[in-house]
């Protein structure tokens, strides 16, 4: 668990790091900085907040340790910073886009590391003896490689990642029914609204 604690925070860092220097290209030092720390924030608590929602019955305990050591569900962090950077892109008069597609991009940096923490502490196993963490791990490191070469629009990202989580999750074998459909319903969500809005704004 150490360890897995460790990725944690490691990845926190260098996602926080890139973030920081990319914007800082085209933005000043403060909008730079407020916008990685946002994102760093928010992703925790949204990953954190969304596990708590789904497996609410780990949680009996609200100051036990398993608060601070149990999952975090990926999508409530993407939700969380998307929600926060999008307000704080209106209060600023920032092109939201612009700044969404940065971070979220290094986001998936962000989740191809944290797999490697689930990897070593055990937890999203697969149901074969291929470790689906570090496969899981090894797909979105080349899709945030492939994502920086080519520098698709936002919606390719998500969808594209998300379809990645959908097979991921049936490869899971450590996982309940209901978390398992919660998470194959989140993902189908993201993806049909992601086409929508995509299609939507090819038409006017």
């Amino acid at each position: 668990m150490f360890f897995y604690v460790c990725i944690v925070i490691i990845g926190l860092i260098i996602n926080f790091i890139i973030n920081y220097f990319e914007l800082k290209k085209t933005l000043k030092f403060k909008l730079s900085l407020s916008i990685a720390l946002i994102n760093s924030l928010f992703m925790v608590l949204g990953c954190k907040a969304l596990d708590m929602i789904i497996n609410f019955k780990y949680y009996e305990d609200f100051y036990s340790l398993s608060f601070i050591t149990n999952g975090y569900m990926f999508y409530g962090g993407i939700l969380a910073v998307i929600l926060s950077e999008t307000l704080f892109c209106k209060i600023e008069n920032l092109s939201t886009e612009d700044v969404i597609k940065t971070i979220l991009i290094n986001d998936i940096l962000l989740y191809s590391i944290w797999k490697i923490g689930c990897f070593y502490n055990g937890c999203c196993a697969g149901i074969v003896k291929v470790p689906i963490q570090l496969v899981e791990s090894i797909v979105t490191l080349l899709l945030y490689i492939y994502e920086k070469i080519q520098k698709s629009s936002f919606f390719n990202i998500i969808i594209t990642f998300s379809i990645i989580r959908i097979i991921a999750f049936i490869f899971r074998k450590d996982i309940d029914a209901f978390n398992f459909y919660t998470n194959i319903i989140i993902s189908i969500i993201i993806i049909c609204s992601s086409i929508f809005i995509k299609i939507s704004k090819k038409r006017r």
